[in-house]
């Protein structure tokens, strides 16, 4: 105030008391002093302010000057024009206030406008920063997600690394175990073939060891028939990059060249190229002996398909489709053949006096012979048992004879010695032309056959040539047409079973009841054929024994069926009575008859004592042995026996001693003339003594009438049989 008063020349500033006792040059002292202590310590209190970088610091340092200095400049002016006179006092102070108002608000406006620029550039600034911050923090996160990324590729990669090591590690170790636990032999080759490293079972198998495979290779093990084939495979697949895959010999340890099958295969580098060879050697001997062993046995068994096992000869299935072709080239080339059929007439007493050995060593004595007489063209086959075929090709029917007569004549002369027994062989021969003319195959095999059957009822030991108009052959055709009737009836169960009564002569045997089983053919609807007309043809084609299995079967389960119906026993029913039931003399010789027969007995419940067998008197002398066998047999399961048409061999009785029969049937012959005929009373009379004392009862057939009745009651026969006591009826059970 000082100062200003003497800058002013305001004494009444100056006279204030506290301040009239400092000097101007004190307060000018004072003032510089106290600049200097600002400046001095310029961090603290007001200077700090207004020398800070801050909005406030920067409008300090621009408005302070102006605050000092311009209210002194106004006030001086106001002065020095009131001492002027320009304007009195008061408005002097108005001046100065409006002035200092004026000044003061410019200053603030334009200090404010400074102010908003410097906040449009600090905002810009903040702006720009805080892009720049966003700028940074993006390119921050970019960079740590970059980081991140690369850090967990980093960690897979370490991961993956370390399991392929680990995997690596593993598979060496089965690979090591593999090459140690397979039969297999194991190996790996460089690109250019050497082994690589030790190759344990390489070394195991062939006995190579490291170095010896390394200086001369493992080709020096292959069998030197395979060695060159092996290289060629070798040097394809190399060449190709290919599987490489053969079968060769390898030389095992101990000498032994083994069957391997081998397969490799490339390991490629990324450039594509080979870097080396992954393989293995199977061991296939084995197999390959299978192999062999198989195709061996397949070549046996396509053979004995075709050929008679005993002889070797074709068998009949061959033989007849070379005959089909041969019929085929007759008829498109008009070629001219012809056919044989060859029957042994002695075998069947080798057979049976020698056994089937015998009758083996005979067959193939006989072919032997057969094939030295026979030409090259002609083909000669075993058609079954003792029956052989023979087809001369290109042959006319005049060379055809000769040929078929040299055969017999040889078979003839041709003597056949077994053990102590020597034995004379025949042969009965059927001979058929073949041409243009002839039928199929059927009809050229009947023809043949038919021929070697007039042969053998010739005489036998002769050769029949066949004529279409030849009447025995004719019969013999009828026959062989019962062959598909028969067989069909058994399949188709056309036959019937009937039955006709046996009634007893003396009041002793009023007891019980006994019936004689018949069998009848049911051929059409209405039409029933009796046994006489096929069982010729049933005999002659070995059809008999399915026969006797069919009524047996047949009535058992018929009998055994009533009782379940009525709920009655059997044995209690029926064991009073008999059914009697014929045998034919084929399943008097077959071995497997008695075990059939005691299955149906423990199929049915029919008790064996009411069954009776009937076979033929001439049957049973001749299968003499066979048949008492079988009686025996059938005796002690309970079974009785009879001796059917006895007194139609009447050679001797002497052979009942051998045969436990329990009936025997007179034969009708004599029967149905007993009463006018003296000789068939006296052989009848004869037949029942000889019976009786040996303990048999005996059966009168064929009674017609009262008056055979009277006279076969007269003479003591037990029991009789015939259309003049009852007629055969269907079979039932009352």
């Amino acid at each position: 105030m000082t100062l200003i008063g003497y800058a002013y020349g305001v004494t009444d500033l100056i006279g204030i008391v506290f301040l009239a006792m400092m000097a101007l040059h004190t307060a000018v002292t004072f003032i510089i002093l106290s600049i200097g202590i600002v400046l001095a310590a310029p961090n603290h209190t007001l200077v700090q302010i207004i020398l800070a970088d801050t909005v406030g610091g920067v409008t300090a340092r621009r408005l302070l000057p102006s605050t000092i200095i311009i209210p002194l400049v106004l006030g001086w002016l106001c002065l020095q024009g009131q001492k002027t006179g320009l304007f009195g006092t008061e408005f002097g102070v108005a001046l100065l206030v409006l002035s200092n108002i004026i000044t003061f608000a410019v200053l603030v406006w334009w200090n404010a406008r400074i102010l908003n620029q410097m906040d449009r550039k600090r905002k810009q600034a903040e702006l720009t920063v805080l892009k720049a911050y966003d700028d940074l923090e993006n390119r921050v996160s970019e960079r740590t997600e970059e980081l991140e990324v690369t850090n967990v590729l980093l960690q897979a990669e370490i991961i993956v690394r370390n399991l392929a090591e680990e995997a690596l590690r593993h598979s060496e170790e089965r690979y090591r175990s593999l090459t140690l636990a397979t039969t297999q032999i194991i190996w790996t080759n460089s690109a250019d073939g050497r082994m690589i490293g030790e190759q344990p079972s390489w070394s195991t198998f062939t006995g190579q060891t490291y170095e010896k495979y390394q200086n001369f290779g493992w080709s020096a093990t292959i069998h030197p028939e395979d060695v060159e084939p092996t290289l060629a495979c070798w040097n394809k697949a190399v060449s190709t990059q290919s599987l490489y895959e053969m079968e060769h010999r390898l030389c095992r340890h101990d000498g032994e060249y083994r069957d391997c099958s081998v397969r490799a295969a490339p390991v490629l580098d990324a450039d594509g190229s080979i870097r080396e060879w992954v393989g293995a050697h199977t061991d296939i001997t084995e197999r390959k002996r299978a192999e062999v062993a198989l195709r061996e046995s397949e070549q046996r068994l396509a053979w004995q398909s075709r050929h008679d096992g005993l002889t070797g000869l074709i068998n009949r299935w061959e033989f007849e489709q070379g005959l089909e072709q041969t019929l085929h080239s007759a008829k498109t080339h008009n070629q001219q053949h012809s056919l044989c059929f060859l029957d042994l007439d002695q075998f069947k007493i080798v057979n049976d006096t020698c056994g089937h050995a015998a009758g083996d060593e005979l067959l193939r004595q006989v072919t032997a012979l057969l094939q030295k007489q026979v030409r090259a063209t002609d083909t000669l086959a075993r058609l079954g048992g003792d029956e052989f075929g023979l087809l001369l090709n290109q042959c006319p029917l005049s060379q055809s004879l000769r040929i078929a007569n040299a055969l017999r004549q040889s078979l003839q002369e041709f003597r056949f010695s077994w053990q102590d027994k020597t034995f004379t062989i025949g042969v009965s021969i059927g001979l058929v032309s073949i041409n243009a003319d002839s039928l199929d195959l059927s009809n050229v095999l009947s023809a043949a056959d038919m021929a070697c059957y007039a042969a053998k009822n010739a005489g036998r030991n002769r050769v029949h040539l066949y004529q279409a108009d030849d009447q025995d052959l004719a019969i013999r055709h009828g026959q062989m047409q019962w062959i598909s009737r028969l067989t069909k009836a058994l399949q188709f169960n056309s036959f019937c079973l009937y039955y006709q009564p046996i009634v007893p002569l003396a009041p002793a045997e009023s007891q019980g009841k006994h019936y004689e089983v018949l069998l009848r053919l049911q051929d059409e609807p209405s039409k029933l054929v009796p046994p006489m007309a096929f069982i010729p043809a049933a005999e002659r084609y070995n059809l008999m024994h399915l026969i006797d299995r069919w009524v047996i079967s047949t009535f058992f389960a018929s009998l055994d069926q009533h009782c379940q119906e009525t709920g009655s026993s059997c044995l209690e029913l029926y064991c009073s009575n008999m059914y009697a039931i014929n045998l034919s003399g084929a399943s008097i010789n077959d071995e497997s008859f008695i075990d059939f027969l005691e299955q149906q007995f423990s199929l049915y419940s029919v008790p064996p004592q009411v069954i009776c067998f009937e076979i033929t008197e001439t049957i049973a002398i001749t299968n003499l042995s066979k048949a008492g066998k079988l009686i025996s047999k059938l005796k002690q399961l309970g079974c009785r026996f009879a001796l059917d048409d006895f007194g139609s061999g009447m050679s001797s009785f002497a052979y009942l001693k051998n045969l436990p029969v329990d009936y025997l049937k007179i034969d009708g012959e004599f029967i149905k003339d007993i009463v006018e005929d003296p000789m068939d009373l006296a052989l009848t009379q004869a037949i029942n003594q000889v019976g009786h004392a040996m303990g048999i009862q005996t059966i009168a057939e064929f009674v017609e009438n009262d008056n055979i009745l009277k006279k076969i009651t007269a003479l003591g026969i037990d029991y009789a049989q015939g259309y003049g006591i009852a007629k055969p009826q269907p079979l039932q059970f009352n």
